[in-house]
C-alpha cells in the first residue's frame, strides 16, 4: 500500500488529476503517463458507484460516492477531505448528474 502511494501509477495520474484542477480526465491522464495502461482504482471506482446507485444507497457511503463524484470531475479534488459535508441526492439546491457508461461512451444527464 506505502509503495502504490507514493510511487504507482495511482499516485502518479492522481497528483496530474488536483495539479491540473481536477479539470482533465483520467482517460486523459492514463493515455499520457501511462502509455496504454489503466488505473484500476478509477474502473473499480465507476463499478462501485453503479452497485450504489442500483442499490439505491449512495448516501450510505459518503466516502465512495465523493470519490467517485470526483473522478468524474463533479466535484472538486478537495471534496476529499469533507466528504462527510457533502449534500445528499435529497437536497433541493443540489442535484447530481447521473453518469452512464455505455459501450466506452458517457452519457450524463441530471436528476
Amino acid at each position: 500500500v506505502i509503495t502504490s502511494c507514493y510511487g504507482g501509477r495511482n499516485r502518479q495520474c492522481a497528483e496530474a488529476f488536483v495539479l491540473g484542477g481536477g479539470r482533465r480526465r483520467f482517460e486523459d491522464i492514463e493515455a499520457e503517463l501511462l502509455g496504454g495502461q489503466k488505473l484500476q482504482g478509477v474502473l473499480t471506482s465507476y463499478e462501485v458507484q453503479h452497485l450504489l446507485r442500483v442499490w439505491e444507497c449512495e448516501d450510505d457511503f459518503p466516502l465512495f460516492t465523493t470519490i467517485n463524484r470526483i473522478c468524474e470531475g463533479e466535484i472538486p479534488p478537495s471534496a476529499i477531505v469533507r466528504y462527510i459535508d457533502m449534500p445528499s441526492a435529497d437536497d433541493p439546491i443540489y442535484r447530481r448528474r447521473k453518469v452512464v457508461h455505455s459501450a466506452g461512451a458517457r452519457v450524463t444527464s441530471t436528476h
